[in-house]
């Protein structure tokens, strides 16, 4: 039926036995017929004779318009596009349009057969089946090597994965009650289907041993002190007549001794109340007799792609581009908090193409739903996408392009325009400058080309080292044992908790600027003549970089301030682990941060944990005014520009001189209290900066002078200099 109805779609039109399938779909007890209907219900809304409706790729032109970019980046992502993979430079999902698409006439008439299948899907609770399969992937017990997406990147990740839960033994979920629940009373009763007498039966059956728990007031039936089940020792019913936890190996073994039947009250953290086995379609399925034809993974992609067909067949955009209102039904619906977790949640699973699928599939459901796109982060789908290790980003990568930037994380309030890049996305706090940079002006293909690559360059420094060995593993950290504990509990939501902002020592003695990273621009052995483009800006950059600089003063709180607001002790000399920082940080960011506490006293209480947490992580350093060496990188910068572009910038006024003559006179200041003088090969580019802003440009509009404290330390420029600069 399948076969045939996928390839005359058009001729047989549609199928009105779609409730009485759906319903067979449910409740079958043989796992092989309901793996043949969810095939079936493929051919349904995704026959072949209506064609291919997924969006089709947006073309970039990343490669040519990024030429300062190493050329694996720009290789990668040409490579990406000519193998088809989606790329949404635009940050919108490019849903299909009618008209975009010339269909001939059969394929018209299969295309209508499919929509008005897919309504009457929509109209008996389709899509909540669609998802429950969905959520069936965490089931699977042998999950593939993320080494399958590409190369030894994916394997080193999925080591890290196995080790973050490999110490672990199957978490317990579940519970039940072996003598019946009464939803009215909140409390135990006798099930009419396991009275007192039967249980002993059940119990010898299910192979328990030990003692008969006593009762303790109230007339709660006897019960076994524990069932044992192999290895498994399951607690027997507590007072409130409660058994468990237990895993769902052991669920599935005592549901097939006769102990818990479809009538029997089952309970796991998470869900609202207490629910028969019958009504927990994730335990209805598990008891299923039989083989299937599908694994769990394999179900779940199938379950996928219908609803990608499903939100393809609705555009939320008319023939001219205008998007609709209401949404379709199938956005609505997927993006309902019923649905919409458990699709991002599957990213989890680590396999390539169900994390493929399920971006797709967001990118396309929110694109043009702004209030369920704002609070996307809330389903951890950015930490999800950043904790996996495979190299298939284009997807995902499309995704942080859509929301990373409309994500409500900080509260409308606190938006503006004028903040920058790293502090209106999201990911600013998890990802450095530069790869925000790539994400926002050169699409997702490049970015995801960055991520998953190696490069060292004045546009980009990410390794593959910092991505295997600091984000992945932070981010597994941080969600703890939630991924675990989804095999055991499929339909478990991720409670959402701030992660803490991630710092990266390979970029401890760089300044991001514009789009460049000084130390590297300024490396002439290495990068000599790397070309510098958007001069202007560039050059407005440092001015503003400069300023702030100067103006710069040590942070209000100090290390054991910050060590107090955390509540951590300070080691051996004073120094706090990270991971006991983190760990502080997720403790406390449960407890205040905004979207679990909306009292004014929890909001003030967050925002000085991220002050303290802040503090911590900047060091020493972070006690101290201007940095002598951050000066000199912003210095020998402008020598660089000057020096190559003269000829572009000569037309403007230079506007640093008040910049540079506070600088001689904190250094004045600085070698008449005793300082030290810095190294000489520093003073070389001081003075080349003084010479070239005689010949400089004014690009600021701006020539009012900053007033900072004078910094003590160590300075770069000698009292000789200094004294000649002044006179001149």
């Amino acid at each position: 039926m399948a076969a045939a109805y996928s390839a005359h779609a058009g001729a047989i039109g549609p199928f009105e036995g779609i409730p009485h399938l759906l319903q067979l779909l449910d409740n079958t007890e043989q796992r092989s017929l309901r793996h043949a209907l969810l095939l079936f219900l493929q051919a349904l809304i995704a026959p072949t004779a209506a064609g291919d409706l997924t969006p089709a790729p947006v073309p970039s032109s990343t490669a040519t318009t990024l030429p300062n970019v190493s050329g694996s980046v720009a290789a990668a992502a040409a490579g990406a596009q000519h193998q088809g993979h989606t790329t949404r430079g635009n940050g919108s999902s490019s849903q299909p349009r009618p008209g975009q698409q010339k269909l001939s006439a059969t394929q018209a008439a299969a295309v209508r057969a499919a929509k008005a299948n897919g309504y009457l899907l929509m109209d008996h609770g389709g899509l909540q089946l669609l998802v429950d399969f969905v959520a069936g992937a965490h089931e699977c017990t042998e999950r593939r090597s993320a080494a399958a997406a590409g190369g030894a990147g994916g394997a080193a990740g999925a080591g890290h994965l196995i080790s973050s839960i490999s110490h672990a033994e199957a978490p317990k979920e579940w519970h039940f009650y072996p003598h019946g629940y009464s939803p009215d009373a909140q409390q135990p009763t006798p099930a009419a289907t396991s009275s007192s007498t039967e249980q002993p039966a059940a119990a010898a059956a299910a192979g328990s041993v030990g003692v008969h728990a006593s009762s303790t007031g109230g007339n709660r039936p006897h019960g076994p002190e524990f069932y044992q089940v192999g290895d498994e020792k399951v607690p027997g019913p507590d007072e409130s007549g409660r058994a468990g936890p237990l895993s769902k190996e052991a669920l599935r073994q005592l549901h097939s001794r006769g102990v818990i039947t479809h009538d029997t009250w089952m309970w796991a953290p998470g869900m609202q109340g207490p629910a028969r086995l019958a009504g927990v379609r994730e335990l209805c399925w598990m008891c299923c007799s039989g083989l299937g034809l599908l694994g769990p993974f394999e179900a779940a992609l199938v379950a996928l792609q219908i609803l990608q067909q499903l939100a393809s067949l609705q555009p939320a955009v008319d023939e001219f581009g205008a998007v609709l209102q209401p949404l379709p039904r199938a956005h609505i619906g997927l993006a309902d908090p019923a649905c919409l977790p458990h699709i991002a949640q599957v990213i989890l699973t680590g396999e390539p193409a169900l994390v493929s699928a399920a971006a797709s599939l967001l990118t396309c459901i929110l694109a043009h739903n702004r209030a369920a796109l704002s609070r996307l982060y809330l389903t951890g789908v950015f930490l999800f996408g950043l904790a996996y290790c495979g190299s298939n980003l284009e997807e995902l990568a499309g995704l942080f392009k859509t929301a990373h930037l409309v994500q409500g994380f900080r509260g409308a309030a606190e938006v503006t325009a004028g903040l920058p890049l790293f502090q209106r996305s999201y990911l600013g706090a998890l990802l450095p400058e530069s790869l925000l940079h790539m994400l926002e002006s050169y699409g997702p293909g490049v970015f995801a080309a960055a991520l998953a690559g190696d490069h060292n360059t004045p546009e980009i420094v990410w390794t593959a080292g910092m991505r295997q060995q600091r984000l992945i593993p932070a981010m597994l950290q941080h969600l703890g044992d939630f991924p675990h504990r989804l095999a055991q509990h499929c339909h478990a939501v991720y409670e959402y908790t701030p992660p803490p902002p991630l710092s990266w020592p390979e970029l401890a003695d760089e300044i991001w600027c514009h789009r460049f990273y000084l130390a590297n621009l300024c490396d002439e052995e290495r990068f000599r003549g790397w070309p510098v483009v958007e001069h202007i800006p560039l050059l407005q950059a440092l001015m503003q970089q400069w300023r702030a600089e100067l103006a710069r003063q040590p942070l209000a709180m100090s290390e054991g301030q910050a060590c107090e607001a955390l509540g951590l002790a300070p080691g051996p000399g004073g120094a706090v682990g990270e991971d006991d920082m983190r760990r502080a940080y997720r403790a406390l960011a449960r407890r205040y941060h905004p979207d679990k506490n909306p009292s004014p006293e929890a909001r003030a209480k967050f925002l000085q944990v991220q002050k303290a947490y802040e503090r911590l992580q900047a060091g020493a350093a972070g006690g101290q005014g201007p940095q002598a060496w951050r000066l000199n990188l912003m210095l020998r910068a402008q020598c660089i520009l000057f020096r190559r572009y003269g000829a572009v910038l000569a037309p403007y006024k230079y506007a640093g001189y008040p910049q540079l003559l506070e600088v001689l006179r904190q250094q004045q200041a600085g070698s008449a209290a005793g300082g030290k003088s810095g190294t000489a090969a520093d003073a070389p580019a001081s003075a080349d900066a003084a010479g070239s802003a005689a010949t400089g440009a004014d690009v600021t509009g701006s020539s009012s002078g900053s007033t900072a404290a004078g910094a003590a330390g160590s300075h770069f420029l000698s009292a000789e200099r200094v004294g000649q600069v002044l006179a001149a």
